[in-house]
């Protein structure tokens, strides 16, 4: 695969719940889906939660859990849940194109809504 979209949402989790996601296709817009997903799953906290977990597992299995940072992956999911939250969207890709910020200025979008060290 090319890139992570072309999986189904559900396979989509289970790659990333099974590690079976390959390096390749985890990049930013991989992140924000997987948060995406948590966030239209349930509720926040439960969302900050399970992502945590999922990108902690994956980056270990990568030898690269040096890469997580908690503090950004929290306020990345609110971020995602916030502006989930301002509309309905039915698919990942509706949600990033009504929200291009996300990909062409993540850390302009941050660092209005939180106060991070970036």
């Amino acid at each position: 695969m090319k890139s992570h979209s072309e999986y189904s949402d559900q396979e989509f989790l289970k790659a990333f719940q099974d590690c079976t996601l390959a390096e390749e296709l985890f990049n930013h817009e991989a992140h924000l889906r997987l948060a995406w997903l948590q966030v239209t799953n349930g509720v926040e906290a439960l969302a900050i939660q399970n992502v945590t977990v999922l990108l902690l597992k994956y980056t270990k299995h990568l030898g690269a859990s040096d890469i997580f940072n908690l503090e950004l992956t929290v306020a990345a999911v609110k971020l995602v849940a916030k502006l989930n939250s301002l509309d309905t969207y039915e698919t990942f890709e509706s949600f990033m194109n009504r929200n291009p910020r996300l990909m062409n200025d993540f850390k302009g979008l941050l660092k209005e809504h939180y106060q991070l060290d970036l």
